[in-house]
């Protein structure tokens, strides 16, 4: 779900009786709860009855493997924060659906209280994927988050179907824990989609439609242990954006650690001020200095001058 898709369709899919998974961002909640306060208390109701199962994680899908650590760390508090507000409730399994992963995440969603991740993205990008639904991913430091790295099935594509069985008996041969999963846009998925999920709620014999939350707690043989490395995982950004013709797509990161740099900098020198004049640390406008930084790189909104001058304003 995107903020673009926050319609009616969105509001049929909420009506659907069966288990379904929502890709929700922190920023697409808070423009939920902003515009359609209706469809946001049917979709708490539809969490709190265990039909929906909300899965994300950030606020916003920024170039996370470009940012440093605190701008990751950051992201997350704000869209930890967001579900919390709005939802009453936070997602346990992690996943985006731009390019965005990283060997640094295993220890930031263990750390952050998250039960599992998806191990793909569904736009660009080139990342490791093997023959086993579910593996125990192992980033940085040692620390390993169950992941699901099954590649998802076009639910909106009607050749899909036609292969279906072929694609299963491939998946029950090598998997341990069989698995096929669908992603579509709200109200995007092909009728097929839906005799599946129909013919799900009268028998098992073709599988069963379950939330991840479920997922990953009922599968809990983990096919293999991997540990990747950071060259296996390449990124779309630059094509991107020169194929957008978005402005800057390289010099504007130079501006942006610069940027961030300057920024660390100035809270430095402030807190040792603070610490000789006895002061408490005066951290006001901290968070919004680097949220403009943060957001303002990945869509090109601010220019070098604009936030160049609040820096040097805010570090006198």
């Amino acid at each position: 779900v995107a903020t673009t898709t926050l319609g009616r369709t969105f509001l049929d899919e909420l009506a659907d009786k069966g288990p379904s998974n929502l890709l929700l961002s922190g920023d697409a909640v808070e423009k939920l709860a902003l515009t359609q306060p209706e469809t946001l208390l049917q979709l708490k109701q539809a969490i709190e009855s265990e039909r929906v199962s909300v899965i994300g994680g950030e606020f916003s899908e920024l170039n996370l493997p470009l940012l440093p650590p605190e701008a990751i760390l950051a992201q997350f508090a704000r869209g930890l924060d967001s579900y919390h507000r709005h939802l009453a409730s936070r997602p346990k399994i992690y996943c985006r659906r731009r390019f965005g992963l990283s060997p640094m995440l295993p220890q930031i969603l263990a750390k952050l209280g998250f039960d599992g991740a998806f191990h793909f993205t569904l736009d660009d990008g080139r990342f490791p994927h093997g023959n086993q639904s579910k593996i125990r991913w192992e980033g940085l430091g040692g620390a390993s988050i169950d992941a699901l790295v099954r590649l998802p099935i076009d639910a909106a594509s009607s050749p899909n179907f036609m292969s279906l069985p072929e694609k299963l008996g491939d998946v029950m041969d090598l998997d341990h824990a069989s698995t096929a999963v669908f992603a579509h846009w709200p109200g995007g998925a092909q009728q097929s989609y839906h005799d599946l999920r129909r013919m799900g709620e009268y028998s098992p014999v073709l599988g069963r439609f379950t939330s991840v939350g479920a997922y990953f707690r009922d599968t809990q043989y983990v096919g293999q242990s991997s540990r990747h490395k950071a060259d296996q995982y390449r990124s779309p950004y630059l094509r991107q954006e020169v194929s957008a013709g978005e402005p800057e797509p390289i010099s504007r990161w130079v501006r942006y650690y610069r940027q961030r740099t300057s920024l660390d900098a100035a809270n430095t020198i402030r807190t040792l001020a603070d610490l000789v004049s006895g002061q408490g640390p005066a951290t006001e406008g901290d968070d919004e200095v680097a949220r403009q930084i943060d957001h303002g790189t990945a869509d090109g909104s601010i220019g070098p001058v604009d936030l160049d001058d609040q820096l040097d304003r805010y570090r006198t």
